[in-house]
């Protein structure tokens, strides 16, 4: 980004506390929780089970995307070597402790492949039959998404072991890690001179090697368990579409999480300064343009080519009411108002503008996983009114605070800053 130096002071850092949440904020993430479950439960028992597995689909691939995106941008940060992240890069890395959850959650939707999936049920897939058998393609992604997560939790584990063992050597802040869980964490720890550099080294060769699995695991993902909705349709450009507005997302998410914990933590908000906003505030505004260029990509492919079987997909959405109306709200929250507001410098160096403008596109983003979605449950309606509108909301409301929920507990439990890490001293000599 540029080479302004990073001025983090460690051995505050080191000697402070963990990120607590105040009890009242985490008795209202319960609420909204419960409320939320209890509230996708009984709209089985008043509406469409079709629609109701449709809203808890779009749920999960909106969480699992945020989940693996955030944790992607620690793994990016790596290789690039990025200096400036070195005060936020645990806020990122911290999207790891959703990664169980978020692989739950799509587990769950074995149970409603039926309404989800024309091939879930007893309609096979053209051309594809054997294939996209329901439990081959399930075993596949379940595979496939293990072994992702496992690499990426791996790569976060080696992360934590360097700051626990680098604090562990300051005899004013080893009693605050002296558990069990820390203490083998750091077993056989040879010293940070010796082992700091060759975590680090680790790290770097096995991070092109994450990026390329969540590629291609995501890529496969948005071909057969999202497009794979419509038997007809498929994009060649969906599968990045989707990895990199996943990564769009977290952008979003950590920028309004940040900003609320710099507002509760003075401390945090002394170590991230103007330059980490700013940086965010531009790598916010580059993926926007980016998630503008993929959709502007697939469209122009798919309406000039004039193929039937793809253009069909884009009419229902672009082109017939009432998913017409509500494909420009997205097309406006994930695109031209960020352009637009994330344009200015000030907006992008000022943590609670920037925080505002975040909240937009993330709420399109969803948006977006809706309409590729429920189209395809429900073609003739948009199930956002009345009672199902209510549900819809309250359970991604419920949704988001079991992630928050999750996200906190990981801050709670480990360092909030990547102390160890030579990107933190302004060095990359490793």
């Amino acid at each position: 980004m540029h080479a302004d130096p990073v001025r983090i002071d460690i051995e505050t850092v080191v000697r402070s506390d963990r990120i607590h949440q105040e009890t009242s904020i985490q008795t209202l993430l319960w609420i909204l929780l419960t409320i939320g479950v209890s509230a996708w439960l009984i709209g089985f028992a008043y509406y469409s089970p079709k629609v109701m597995w449709g809203i808890y689909y779009t749920n999960t691939v909106f969480f699992l995307g945020l989940a693996v995106g955030g944790s992607m941008l620690p793994v990016i940060f790596q290789i690039v070597r990025a200096k400036w992240a070195a005060p936020v890069r645990r806020l990122y890395e911290a999207h790891s402790s959703f990664l169980i959850y978020a692989y739950c959650m799509l587990l769950v939707t074995y149970f409603g492949k039926e309404y989800l999936f024309p091939w879930g049920g007893t309609e096979p897939m053209p051309g594809r039959e054997w294939w996209m058998q329901p439990n081959f393609a399930y075993f596949r992604h379940t595979l496939a998404f293990a072994v992702l997560f496992i690499y990426i939790a791996w790569f976060v584990r080696k992360s934590l072991r360097a700051d626990i063992g680098y604090i562990m050597e300051d005899s004013h802040a080893k009693s605050k890690w002296e558990d069990w869980e820390y203490l083998s964490m750091v077993k056989n720890w040879k010293g940070s001179k010796e082992e700091v550099p060759t975590i680090q080294r680790t790290m770097s060769f096995h991070a092109p090697i994450i990026v390329f699995v969540y590629a291609v695991v995501m890529s496969l993902f948005a071909f057969e368990m999202i497009q794979g909705m419509d038997t007809m349709w498929f994009s060649n450009l969906y599968g990045a579409h989707i990895f990199v507005s996943s990564i769009f997302i977290a952008w979003c998410g950590t920028g309004i999480i940040t900003n609320y914990l710099r507002v509760k933590n003075p401390l945090l908000a002394s170590q991230i300064k103007t330059q980490q906003w700013w940086d965010m505030g531009k790598l916010t505004f580059a993926f926007c343009m980016l998630w503008g260029y993929f959709i502007f990509a697939q469209f122009l492919v798919q309406w000039y080519g004039n193929l039937p079987e793809e253009t069909a997909w884009l009419s229902l959405r672009m082109r017939e009411y009432p998913w017409k109306a509500l494909a420009w709200v997205v097309f406006g929250m994930c695109f031209v108002i960020p352009f637009i507001t994330l344009m200015s410098q000030d907006v992008k160096r000022t943590p609670w503008l920037y925080a505002s403008v975040c909240i937009v596109p993330f709420i399109g983003l969803f948006l977006d996983r809706y309409i590729t979605i429920m189209p395809q449950l429900s073609p003739e309606s948009i199930p956002l009114g009345g009672m199902l509108g209510v549900i819809t909301i309250l359970s991604f409301l419920g949704a988001f605070s079991g992630y928050l929920l999750v996200y906190f507990g990981f801050l709670k439990k480990y360092p909030w800053l990547a102390v160890s890490s030579p990107c933190a001293r302004n060095s990359v000599d490793w």
